[in-house]
């Protein structure tokens, strides 16, 4: 399975907490394996300085870190392979 980064721009002053934000992409991801989509979340980041969140996720195919990312409501800006 491959590791995707997705990368999404937000305010710091919006921004949600950390672990808030890792809940529903957890969720969203499981969901997914209950459908039959080999995906994981791996783990999430902000960076305040740079107002941009990273979401890893390990998934067969980018589209597939992108509809989880989607499922739990995660904005996607970019998304690139990522070495796990």
């Amino acid at each position: 399975m491959d590791g995707y980064l997705v990368e999404g721009y937000a305010r710091r002053s919006t921004a949600e907490p950390v672990a808030a934000v890792e809940a529903r992409a957890r969720t969203a991801a499981s969901a997914m394996r209950r459908d039959g989509l080999d995906v994981r979340f791996v783990r999430s980041v902000f960076v305040p300085a740079d107002e941009t969140w990273f979401h890893l996720f390990a998934a067969p195919d980018e589209a597939t870190a992108v509809e989880a990312s989607r499922r739990a409501e995660l904005r996607v800006d970019r998304v690139v392979a990522a070495a796990l």
